[in-house]
């Protein structure tokens, strides 16, 4: 059961990989990057507005520029790949696929991503 879970990890985190380079690939050369409709139908900067430019100056080691890019991503990220790695880990020792993470967790994302959208907009 074990090497069953660990061979499935590595086969989902490879898709992922191989995805993702796929898409920084399309994004890079033909400048066809996921269009944000909240920007498109507003002018205003979603939470999310620069996700993709933020990781690609993480990648590039160009931390002030993803800093700029979007701040939320940027601070937020070192916990999503701990929470990330922990479930991987997590469902390789038990066979749980899902981590529950407790609710006043979630609303406090919530609420610091409603604010981030917010101030971003008025700065």
């Amino acid at each position: 059961m074990l090497k069953d879970r660990i061979k499935k990890v590595i086969k989902l985190n490879l898709l992922l990989l191989i995805f993702g380079f796929i898409y920084l690939i399309i994004n890079h050369y033909f400048h066809l990057g996921f269009i944000c409709i909240f920007h498109e139908l507003t002018g205003l900067l979603c939470p999310g507005c620069g996700f993709t430019r933020c990781i690609i100056a993480i990648l590039k080691g160009r931390f002030i520029d993803a800093f700029n890019y979007n701040m939320l991503v940027f601070c937020l990220l070192p916990f999503f790949i701990i929470f990330y790695f922990y479930s991987i880990y997590n469902y390789i020792r038990t066979g749980n696929r899902i981590v529950k993470v407790p609710n006043y967790i979630i609303i406090i994302l919530l609420v610091i991503t409603i604010l981030f959208g917010i101030f971003r907009n008025l700065i």
